[in-house]
């Protein structure tokens, strides 16, 4: 049970297998151009796979934290939108990865399903990904899983 600052905790032994899976599993999909992570040390390690393997550099983003103790959930999703955007102007094109976690990626996912009328199945396990594809003013959202 970690008792430090949540940002400090780092992943489990079975955080780092899933990070390794998830890593193959994401590279079986293609080209990989960007890394991208909340500040939360266990966000950054669950990249260090795909960082290692691919040579990329892992880029921190403030706005994939977790929820801050007196922030708002509209304030979280907001955070959660920009960092699209901000993913989205690094990289126009191509594909990138990003960590954050189980309170701003559900929620965030969820603004999206009303911004564009998609449907999307919600998160059940760590482990699970959404594949997040912008084509024009067309998106797509799907739940993806190592195995």
């Amino acid at each position: 049970v970690w008792r430090g600052d949540q940002d400090e905790r780092p992943l489990s032994l079975l955080g780092r297998s899933q990070a390794v899976e998830v890593a193959a599993s994401l590279m079986a999909d293609g080209e990989i151009d960007a890394l991208f992570s909340s500040p939360a040390l266990r966000c950054y390690e669950s990249l260090a796979p795909l960082s290692d393997r691919l040579g990329l550099e892992v880029q921190v983003l403030d706005t994939l934290a977790e929820k801050g103790g007196d922030e708002e959930l509209a304030e979280m999703i907001q955070r959660g939108l920009i960092a699209i955007e901000q993913i989205r102007e690094e990289l126009p094109e191509g594909r990138a990865v990003a960590c954050s976690h189980g309170d701003i990626i559900p929620a965030t996912i969820d603004v999206l399903r009303g911004m564009y009328g998609i449907s999307a199945p919600s998160l059940e396990r760590r482990g699970q990904w959404y594949t997040i594809e912008f084509d024009g003013d067309e998106v797509s959202v799907q739940l993806r899983e190592t195995g």
